[in-house]
């Protein structure tokens, strides 16, 4: 490996570790079910990105593909369990069923975009109306 390889797979073994006790951090704060999922998803991402990289420098082969190819399917299983959270939250939790029904259409047909609105626009004061 060249310098330059060096310095990036050092940079990636650190940001991997950060991942990693991060998501430690996140899941013992965490309060939800949601946020411990989220912090579960980090903590493996964080191992597996590290243990791919050592692999990788014990074989002397190219251990970044692997990687960007872990980093993007942890961002999809990231973002299909968020979507699917903020999908069954609003069809279980929301108290009146015009609101229900009208929060499960937008989640469903803007997929990610409506699940943002919904986690960012209502669940935050749904759940200080309701307590769930």
């Amino acid at each position: 490996m060249h310098f330059v390889g060096i310095v990036v797979f050092f940079f990636i073994i650190l940001i991997a570790i950060g991942l990693g006790v991060a998501g430690i951090f996140v899941f013992k704060r965490g309060k939800d079910w949601l946020m411990k999922s989220f912090a579960i998803i980090l903590s493996v991402l964080g191992a597996v990105v590290s243990l791919t990289l050592i692999i990788g420098l014990i074989t002397q082969q190219d251990p970044f593909t692997a990687v960007f190819i872990q980093i993007a399917i942890a961002a999809g299983v990231f973002i299909m369990l968020f979507w699917i959270a903020m999908l069954v939250e609003a069809a279980l939790y929301e108290q009146n069923n015009n609101e229900r029904l009208l929060w499960v259409i937008i989640i469903i047909f803007t997929q990610l975009i409506g699940a943002l609105i919904y986690a960012i626009a209502r669940r935050p004061r749904r759940i200080s109306e309701t307590g769930k």
